[in-house]
């Protein structure tokens, strides 16, 4: 018989090798099943304990479904939130220049024809003009006060192009205004990008612009 360095042993030497040999490989072995199935064992017995201590406690169960409560809160105004931000932030422009009572001032107590040069923006086309909630009047400078003017002409209102184009209105001139008093108007409009069927119409004022006012007809 041959040694693992191929020299001839004698059977006695012989059987004694091949013993130690079997008994250090079954030790071995039986100590790496010992060490991965007791690291096994601890991972599946810590999982298991969390497990069951959340299935056993109320309260922690609660907690878990406060906070995907709050999360689904949180989520729901943040989509809200990116939703009023994508409303457009003006939907007409007006031109100050070519605005006014087409003869150059007018008079409180009387009907007044203006010229309105205005145009839609192209972001907000798909806007729904809500027809007669256009609010029409006049801001006195020095006190910051807004006075309603009644339109008494044709006041159902309309959604204009993106071209420009003049618009002639006649509005019946409140008293109280100073001499130079600038006119304003305020829309409202359903179907803008950003809003939903459910949505309040949004409202968008107009610049000032000033228009001179005569307590009487001048001279």
């Amino acid at each position: 018989m041959t040694g693992q360095d191929g020299q001839k042993v004698s059977p006695t030497k012989w059987a004694s090798d091949r013993f130690w040999v079997k008994f250090y490989d079954t030790v071995i072995g039986w100590v790496i099943v010992a060490v991965v199935g007791g690291g096994l064992m601890l991972v599946s017995e810590g999982f298991r304990s969390e497990i069951q201590s959340i299935w056993n406690s109320p309260k922690e169960v609660s907690r878990l479904s406060d906070a995907v409560e709050r999360n689904g809160e949180r989520l729901a105004n943040l989509s809200d939130r990116v939703r009023v931000l994508s409303q457009p932030r003006d939907i007409f422009d007006i031109s100050v220049r070519n605005t006014g009572p087409v003869d150059g001032y007018c008079i409180e107590n009387r009907a007044c024809r203006v010229q309105l040069r205005i145009r839609r923006l192209p972001e907000s086309l798909a806007c729904q003009i809500v027809r007669g909630s256009v609010q029409w009047g006049f801001i006195n400078p020095r006190s910051d006060t807004f006075v309603a003017a009644q339109r008494v002409d044709d006041s159902r209102g309309r959604n204009v192009g993106a071209t420009w184009e003049y618009l002639y209105i006649t509005l019946m001139i409140p008293p109280g205004l100073e001499p130079e008093a600038d006119f304003t108007f305020e829309a409202f409009y359903t179907d803008c990008p950003g809003t939903s069927d459910t949505d309040d119409p949004i409202s968008r004022r107009s610049p000032r612009v000033p228009f001179k006012i005569y307590a009487d007809p001048p001279d």
